[in-house]
């Protein structure tokens, strides 16, 4: 009798040959007849074989060598065994082969935030990254210790995406492109590139006007707005923020440690710290919001005068008139503080208080 089989690309991978799949030619299929005699037949244009064998219990066997780099079966059952009785044809059924290749990336922790993965920097393992092949279909996989992932697909246009919610909390990219889509051929690996994160966290702070000078915000003291911050973070790169209307400012920084530096020229004229300290250093780990501090300034304006010996008494220093020096003056301020001041020999003194 005859043995007869159908071989066919199986390009969606859903198990039937569907208009537009093509035949599969030149493919190798060894016979085992019911003789335990071996044949080989080879798939024609049609994606056809055919055997001539004694009627019998007789398998048909795809030589995978001789399929395509990359065809894996999609459907039919190979090797198949059938039954062939005398003077009749027997199909061993309609194999498919999908073409598919591999999609592969890695992860790493870009602490310097520069766009590569310096020496010392770690891989990043245990992400999930989602990739949908081709024909649509997704499926997860995991970055593992070395920070490597690894998808076998359909060949075609595959796109691979990280799923951030499995970042460790406060990681931001710095490096590659996501998602990522790339062209993946048959029987070749290609890599969706290469994703780095960088672990940061947020510096805040907050300024007020501290009318009374007391180091602290008191109930009717007003938040000072406009001002700029000057943050320097732990790569040493600055950026500058301006306090809000509430007085607070915040910025997005590398881990580690962060100085936020208030540039004075952009306070209101005659404003003097009382309260903080500045510039100010603290340690701002990923994924955490670390205060800086509540810095006060004072409003402060100057108090001068002049003393001089009036020695007509007409109340004015005339030609002749000498300064008067080393003369101590007490000035007390809008707070109530006293402050000694002492002329100079030009018979000037001045003091800064509280306005």
């Amino acid at each position: 009798g005859q043995v007869t089989g159908h071989l066919f690309v199986d390009t969606d991978g859903n198990g039937t040959q569907d208009v537009g799949e093509d035949t599969l030619s030149g493919v190798t299929v060894v016979i085992t007849d019911s003789l335990g005699i071996t044949h080989s037949a080879t798939s024609d244009g049609s994606g056809n074989y055919t055997a001539t064998v004694p009627a019998g219990n007789t398998t048909a066997d795809v030589d995978e060598t001789t399929l395509p780099v990359g065809y894996i079966q999609t459907a039919g059952s190979d090797p198949s065994t059938v039954n062939v009785p005398v003077g009749s044809t027997t199909s061993a059924g309609n194999d498919g082969y999908q073409p598919r290749g591999k999609v592969t990336g890695h992860l790493f922790i870009d602490t310097n935030g520069n766009g590569a993965q310096d020496t010392g920097e770690d891989a990043l393992s245990g992400v999930t990254v989602v990739i949908t092949d081709s024909l649509g279909m997704t499926r997860s996989v995991t970055s593992d210790g070395s920070g490597n992932y690894t998808a076998t697909v359909p060949a075609g246009n595959t796109t691979a995406d990280v799923n951030e919610t499995t970042l460790p909390a406060g990681y931001a990219q710095t490096a590659g492109s996501d998602p990522s889509t790339v062209t993946v051929p048959a029987g070749s690996t290609t890599s969706a590139g290469d994703d780095g994160y960088q672990p940061q966290g947020v510096v805040t702070g907050h300024l007020f006007i501290d009318t009374n000078g007391n180091g602290a915000q008191d109930t009717g003291e007003n938040a000072l707005p406009g001002v700029t911050v000057i943050i320097t973070d732990s790569l040493n790169m600055t950026r500058s923020v301006t306090s809000d209307a509430n007085g607070n400012y915040t910025a997005t920084v590398p881990a580690g440690n962060t100085t936020a530096d208030v540039d004075e020229t952009t306070l209101p004229a005659g404003y003097v710290q009382t309260a903080g300290s500045d510039p100010s250093t603290v340690n701002v780990p990923a994924a955490s919001t670390t205060g800086a501090g509540n810095d006060g300034y004072q409003p402060h304006s100057a108090v001068n005068g002049h003393l001089f010996v009036d020695t007509d008494g007409n109340g004015t220093q005339d030609a002749g008139e000498s300064d008067l020096p080393n003369v101590t003056v007490i000035i007390t301020d809008s707070l109530g503080m006293t402050h000694s001041v002492t002329s100079n020999p030009n018979g000037d003194y001045g003091v800064t208080v509280p306005a």
